[in-house]
């Protein structure tokens, strides 16, 4: 494990191109192998049926308690179980190509791709610091899309494809931007002492 947490460090610190190459590889590969497992097994989507089955059984049985539409608190939780229940098997319009978490991550990556192409263009007229500048953007954009790949699905499908991914990328911006602002305000104050 230490290997692995060496070779990382070494990513950030004495950044190349084939270290990069070489993480972006073993993440495609564990990526594919996950897929290949799944369609092969299908044992996570098993899994998620057999659990939906056991709580919709549950609420089968609560249906049946007469309580349960005696108390307006209790029905309201019954009926946010269920929507709930609705939204983690999927239930959605038909002809969805993608499921749900791919389409979540290739949202929230759209806006991180926009803000890449300048300085791919930048790199590839050869201004070096670009491609430092497009090093930071990935290491901060990855663990962004994983978090809005595995993001729940809301009631409000417009938070997970529109919200989250234009949000985070602009907070991460602004933080930048304070962060410079005040880095420039101590240089400035340093050179008139």
């Amino acid at each position: 494990m230490e290997a692995l947490f060496q070779f990382f460090e070494k990513l950030v610190t004495q950044f190349s191109w084939r270290r990069l190459g070489m993480a972006l590889t073993l993440l495609a590969f564990v990526f594919v192998g996950f897929t290949v497992y799944e369609s092969y097994t299908a044992a996570f989507r098993l899994g998620r049926i057999e659990r939906t089955a056991r709580v919709l059984e549950a609420l089968v049985k609560l249906e049946a308690n007469e309580t349960l539409y005696q108390n307006p608190a209790l029905t309201e939780v019954h009926r946010k179980l269920v929507d709930r229940l609705a939204l983690l098997t999927g239930v959605g319009p038909s002809g969805e190509v993608l499921p749900p978490v791919l389409l979540k991550a290739l949202s929230a990556v759209f806006p991180w791709l926009t803000v890449c192409i300048p300085f791919l263009w930048q790199r590839a007229r050869g201004d070096e610091s670009a491609g430092k500048a497009l090093l930071g953007v990935i290491v901060i954009a990855v663990p962004l899309v994983i978090i809005g790949g595995v993001l729940p699905l809301s009631r409000h499908t417009w938070i997970n494809y529109w919200a989250y991914p234009w949000g985070s990328l602009f907070c991460v911006l602004t933080l930048i931007l304070l962060f410079s602002k005040i880095v420039d305000k101590r240089k400035a104050r340093d050179q008139e002492s």
